[in-house]
């Protein structure tokens, strides 16, 4: 959301949820990262994918975008669109990223041996997936809490100026991008602004 919204914001940083998956994928040795969402992404997806390649830029990899159906990114990547080395699809949420992954499958490639999948949100789906979807767990309660006092603190004084509310991310690292089941503890610090 713009700085200058006339109206209270409550969520994530998405360019530093995309810098943290990008700097996982980096480390986890990726020579491509594709950011993949569905025909219409959001403006919370394309600050993701902003943050995603500004940081796989700094780092010398690669990052191509996909927007469109998950099993047209499959099928591009089974064709070696993306090159020959070690390539990521970072989803824009773990339903297409899901989606993606039984695709990939489908065309005979092996998650994460031939291809590195990981998507945003941490649904029931993504530790259902097999194997297990690496992702950005999204503090959806906290959300819900903060938006809850920011209307309470607008019906006592409706000249509270609007507030900026970013709350903290976790990491979610899972065998899709062959990392074990660990859990990055990593938070960003919940950022308020006026």
């Amino acid at each position: 959301a713009s700085d200058d919204c006339e109206f209270d914001m409550v969520g994530i940083d998405n360019f530093t949820a995309g810098k943290r998956m990008a700097a996982h994928l980096v480390e986890s040795g990726v020579e491509t990262i594709v950011y993949a969402a569905d025909k219409y992404p959001t403006e919370g997806n394309l600050q993701r994918l902003d943050g995603v390649r500004i940081y796989a830029e700094d780092h010398g990899v690669a990052c191509e975008t996909h927007f469109g159906e998950a099993s047209a990114v499959a099928r591009k990547f089974a064709r070696g669109a993306f090159g020959s080395g070690r390539t990521a699809i970072l989803a824009n949420c773990d339903h297409y990223a899901a989606d993606v992954m039984k695709s990939i499958v489908a065309l005979g490639k092996k998650v994460p041996e031939d291809v590195l999948i990981a998507g945003y949100d941490d649904i029931n789906e993504a530790r259902m997936c097999t194997p297990p979807l690496t992702t950005v767990r999204m503090p959806c309660e906290e959300i819900a809490v903060e938006a809850f006092r920011c209307l309470q603190a607008r019906i006592a004084d409706a000249r509270v100026p609007p507030r900026r509310i970013l709350l903290p991310v976790r990491l979610v690292i899972r065998e899709s991008t062959g990392k074990g089941t660990s859990t990055s503890q990593n938070k960003a610090k919940v950022k308020k602004t006026k």
